[in-house]
């Protein structure tokens, strides 16, 4: 008696890429990841991809739809979500694929394959059984029910360590948009912290607000992973009613909790959070992960009253903690620059060196004749950063005290002015920096980074303004 064969829909033979074909939703196109590469099939929520070899002989891909058992070994079953763009099949790395008409909904997918002898694989079968579940005709977008579905089954995958890693759960998930946000906010009380967890990480970014609470609940949750992302999420919120319970997770046992708590209060731009910042940044016991994200948050709220404590830090901090300190005065803007150009005469030349290269990165009200002042520093690294900062400003007023510093009796100061002179020098340096290529040679290394930095030099002014080589 003959076994009952499924109706064929599709055949076609393609070419193979990275030893793979697949099916895949033609909307969403969630690749399925192989975990050791050994797999007959991995399967996504949203599609499937088959092991083969590489070969240059092409694979034949059949499609089936109902009820039935092709010929073939079968080598692997899953369901996958399909919306209402139908189905892409093929060589879906390097887009040789054709589009397969299918109706929305969950739908089973059973994979066969026909091996030659040897072991290989020739052809590759697919057999569809769907719920049917037809939409509107012209409707674009998958409809609720079929994205919560697909949401669902993520969902699922992770909580049975079936799924992929977190993150990349997370940004699947996120392609489904805001319909998504029903099942993810059941999810924050699933029984399983790495579901919550998963939850709460892509609520933040689906920018729904009634996420909002149910988030501020989840910090108080019972894994420490489920907190550090809900506190996360609520910073992509920017909502102000968790400016109260985030500033109470700048109290959390886990230090990295209160990192993204604190960063989350930087987003939010609530003065309310400024005093409690500022008494993370000056906890001398704090991890400093928390600290520079608070020092960081204090540039986003913008409050002078953050000024002075973040000054007071940088006599006391490491490069970490000075660099965290330098983006906060950059976003304060030219309110901070007084006190920048205070510290470029501070007696402490690693803080002199630190304002010289923070004021590189005011372009807009840029600080030319403190930084030219500082290229006469008695410390070599002060003037070397100066000679940089003045090239970062993009200002040509920079040319003339950039040209005096090519004679410096150091070599990293003219190798840093050199340097910045192709950034924003004009024909009228070439003259000096063809001097310095020739002067600035010989056996050490550091003539030679001087010599190259002013060739390279040259060579950019030359193509920037048309100027032939002589």
């Amino acid at each position: 008696m003959s076994r009952q064969r499924p109706r064929e829909i599709y055949r076609r033979r393609f070419a193979v890429s990275y030893s793979q074909v697949a099916m895949l939703d033609a909307q969403v196109r969630d690749y399925p990841q192989w975990t050791t590469g050994e797999e007959d099939t991995v399967f996504s929520p949203s599609g499937v991809a088959v092991g083969v070899q590489d070969t240059d002989e092409k694979i034949e891909v059949v499609v089936y739809a109902g009820e039935g058992i092709p010929r073939g070994a079968l080598v692997g079953s899953g369901e996958i979500v399909v919306g209402t763009a139908g189905l892409v099949v093929g060589n879906c790395i390097d887009g040789d694929t054709d589009l397969i008409e299918w109706p929305a909904g969950a739908t089973t997918v059973d994979v066969y394959v026909d091996r030659r002898r040897s072991g290989e694989v020739h052809r590759v079968r697919f057999v569809l059984r769907g719920e049917g579940v037809l939409v509107e005709p012209g409707l674009q977008a998958p409809s609720e029910n079929v994205v919560e579905r697909r949401a669902e089954l993520i969902l699922h995958r992770v909580a049975r360590g079936e799924g992929p890693e977190l993150y990349d759960a997370g940004n699947a998930l996120s392609k489904l948009g805001r319909a998504a946000v029903t099942p993810l906010l059941e999810a924050l009380s699933d029984p399983k912290a790495i579901v919550r967890e998963l939850a709460a990480y892509t609520l933040g970014p689906l920018k729904d607000k009634s996420a909002v609470e149910p988030l501020i609940l989840a910090l108080g949750d019972g894994s420490r992973e489920v907190r550090r992302q809900a506190a996360a999420s609520l910073g992509w919120l920017r909502d102000r009613r968790a400016v109260e319970p985030l500033v109470e997770a700048l109290g959390d046992s886990d230090a990295l909790v209160r990192m993204h708590a604190a960063g989350a209060l930087g987003k939010l731009r609530d003065r309310r959070a400024v005093e409690p910042l500022i008494t993370v940044l000056i906890d001398e016991e704090e991890d400093w992960r928390v600290s520079e994200q608070a020092a960081r948050s204090l540039g986003e709220l913008k409050s002078r009253r953050a000024i002075e404590p973040l000054v007071s830090m940088l006599r006391t901090s490491g490069d970490h903690m000075r660099y965290a300190i330098s983006q906060a005065f950059l976003a304060f803007g030219k309110s901070a620059i007084p006190q920048v150009l205070e510290l470029l005469h501070d007696e402490d030349p690693e803080l002199r060196r630190w304002a010289a290269q923070t004021l590189g990165h005011f372009r807009r009200q840029p600080p030319i004749e403190a930084l030219a002042s500082a290229l006469h520093d008695p410390d070599i690294r002060v003037r070397s950063a100066a000679a940089s900062a003045l090239g970062q400003l993009m200002d040509p007023r920079g040319m003339k005290p950039l040209l005096e510093a090519l004679h410096d009796e150091d070599s990293a100061v003219r190798q840093s002015a050199a340097s910045s002179l192709s950034l924003i020098g004009d024909p009228s340096v070439l003259p000096a920096l063809e001097v310095l290529r020739r002067s600035d040679t010989g056996v050490t290394a550091s003539r030679l980074r001087v010599s190259d930095a002013a060739n390279y030099a040259i060579e950019m002014i030359r193509l920037r303004y048309g100027v032939d080589q002589a």
